[in-house]
């Protein structure tokens, strides 16, 4: 035996070393940050992207492990809209950059100082950032609607009848209502609102709504189906109803006003415009999405999500 050396020791000669280091460099590597859920035209969206934006917009209750396989497969389904909502605003603020709109300092201060802004908690240079991505999508959205959200009198008059929100005595309120997946999920959002955890536009967002839920409409009590009578017609304005089940669809509703007498006729007419408004404000807006899908053609890597995808017409 050679002095000095060890027998234990396994020798590696400089061929079997360039061997090692290149099987470790292919290890591949669960960091979050270089993980792809989808490519626009060069640009990475990764698993921390995404993160980031969840952890903004579910409910405090869905953040958690739930162990109940109903509560899992609603939050998967929660989690694949706000994915898809998500996917939206990183093309419109992709082709935002592409045509260059501009947003100011002042308007980026204002932004955050009416508190519109998702990252309370992040440090002021992310919360100037993400200011200024939603002014810029914002813009985008508003040039392109501006010729196509547009409301006739024969529209209101139209949907005022279909609605029948006619003239009528007694009582009369301002109600919202959240369609949801379950009554296991309506509950949790319940929980969150009444509890103050969350209000109830931050329910709606992050239970992933569809166009036009969780807009105000002023309604007759006596008008509407005697299972929503009942579980509205004792709550105070800003409470919520416990799960509804209309149609065998589950709703929330929260009651924004209550209100007295006739209905002013111009108050009603005005407040089914700014619904259909805000309806083809969405279609709108859901075509301007559908356009640049077209043309970016974005690649979705579905297998990479953190959770199980639910497409949107999944019963």
């Amino acid at each position: 035996m050679e002095r000095g050396r060890n027998p234990h020791v396994v020798r590696i000669s400089p061929a079997s070393s360039v061997l090692v280091l290149a099987l470790t460099c292919c290890v591949p590597t669960n960091d979050p940050g270089t993980v792809p859920v989808a490519q626009l035209s060069g640009k990475t969206l990764t698993v921390a992207d995404l993160d980031a934006y969840l952890e903004a917009n579910l409910l405090p209750g869905d953040k958690g492990t739930m162990e109940d396989s109903e509560a899992r497969n609603d939050l998967a389904r929660v989690k694949s809209r706000l994915f898809d909502a998500f996917l939206d605003e990183e093309i419109l603020s992709f082709e935002a950059a592409r045509q260059g709109i501009e947003v100011a300092d002042d308007e980026v201060d204002t932004y955050l100082r009416n508190g519109a802004e998702d990252a309370a908690g992040a440090p002021l240079e992310r919360r100037r950032e993400m200011a200024r991505r939603d002014i810029a999508i914002q813009k985008i959205r508003e040039a392109w609607v501006k010729s196509r959200a547009l409301v006739t009198p024969d529209e209101v008059d139209a949907y005022l009848v279909q609605r029948g929100a006619t003239r009528a005595p007694g009582r009369n309120l301002v109600l919202r209502s959240l369609r949801l997946a379950s009554e296991e999920q309506a509950s949790r959002v319940r929980t969150a609102v009444a509890g103050k955890q969350v209000t109830f536009d931050e329910a709606v967002v992050s239970s992933g709504a569809g166009p036009g839920q969780g807009e105000p409409l002023e309604v007759n009590l006596e008008s509407l189906p005697a299972e929503v009578q009942a579980a509205v017609s004792r709550l105070r304005p800003g409470e919520v109803s416990g799960p509804v089940v209309v149609q065998g669809s589950t709703y929330l509703f929260f009651v924004a006003e209550w209100r007295t007498g006739e209905k002013d006729d111009e108050s009603l007419r005005s407040r089914a415009r700014d619904h259909l408004l805000q309806m083809k404000y969405e279609e709108a807006s859901r075509e301007l999405v559908d356009a640049l899908r077209k043309r970016i053609e974005p690649k979705v890597m579905l297998e990479n999500l953190p959770f199980r995808y639910v497409p949107e017409d999944s019963p």
